[in-house]
């Protein structure tokens, strides 16, 4: 190549280093505003739907206390539980069916006495029965509030999904018997199916602590709407958002999976009340395509 045409390539190359430079420089810039909407947008939503999930908690657990102070009902409770009055007792039970009604979400009252026998409830078959056979309810004299959430009876309650919560009934500062609650989780699974926002993929996932420490999802999934505790994440799977959640991590997470093993973006809480791993994820092939 001659002198003369060698100067000119030169000069070209030279004069495309700024432009270079600046693409590259626009290109990352674009990667982190890009980067810093998609946090933003999650962790909104993360937040809403958090506020959300904690209401419907705090709600559970308002009515749970109103019930469980009733002075009428455990004064009649304390006198059937010395007597073995029946009328005492039906009028127990009518007393639960009224409080029944009232609660839109209430599936079953029951109370046990303290050795965990159902002494009158609003599923008559289950009067005289022990509260070990008893899923999610607890004769705790300390804990009133959520005990656990459990696949429904369909027979018996035509429900999937139930949230059982128990508060202890205490009349003079005597342990007299136990309250146990059982809900239906509508409110969650309608929280946790709105996509707004998301796209096409992304979702709220919600799990529980399973024993031995496993995240154990108790709604409804948008790619698996049978998963309501049938699918877990082993809390050994250190790159799942869910596992983070559970873990209390409460964050941004840029490189994630999913119950899939999908790479995800996702934003990360705990719910306290519950001892509950909430996360808001979209794939990242959609998040970055946008």
């Amino acid at each position: 190549m001659k002198l003369r045409n060698k100067f000119i390539v030169l000069a070209i190359t030279i004069s495309l280093i700024p432009t270079t430079i600046g693409g590259f420089i626009v290109y990352d810039s674009a990667k982190t505003m890009l980067m810093k909407s998609l946090e933003d947008r999650l962790q909104g939503i993360a937040t809403v739907q958090e506020t959300h999930v904690n209401a419907c908690l705090d709600n559970l657990s308002d009515v749970l206390r109103i019930i469980s102070v009733k002075t009428f009902m455990k004064s009649s409770l304390d006198l059937y539980n010395k007597t073995g009055d029946i009328k005492l007792r039906n009028h127990l039970i009518d007393n639960l069916n009224e409080t029944k009604a009232y609660g839109t979400d209430i599936l079953e009252i029951s109370i046990f006495d303290s050795y965990g026998k159902v002494i009158v409830s609003t599923d008559s078959g289950k009067i005289g029965t022990i509260a070990k056979n008893e899923p999610g309810v607890t004769t705790d004299a300390k804990h009133c509030g959520l005990t656990d959430v459990l696949k429904g009876d369909k027979k018996r309650l035509q429900t999937a999904i139930t949230i059982h919560s128990s508060c202890p009934l205490v009349l003079d500062g005597r342990l007299i018997g136990t309250i146990g609650v059982i809900w239906d989780a509508g409110k969650l699974i309608r929280i946790t199916s709105d996509y707004t926002g998301l796209g096409l993929s992304g979702e709220t996932l919600l799990a529980k602590r399973a024993y031995g420490g496993d995240a154990f999802f108790i709604v409804p999934l948008r790619f698996d709407k049978k998963a309501a505790l049938t699918t877990k994440v082993s809390k050994l799977d250190t790159k799942a958002a869910i596992t983070h959640a559970l873990s209390k991590e409460e964050g941004f997470l840029f490189s994630a999976t999913d119950y899939r093993g999908k790479e995800v973006i996702a934003a990360t809480r705990y719910i306290d009340k519950a001892d509950w791993g909430l996360v808001v994820k979209i794939d990242k092939p959609e998040a970055l395509a946008q």
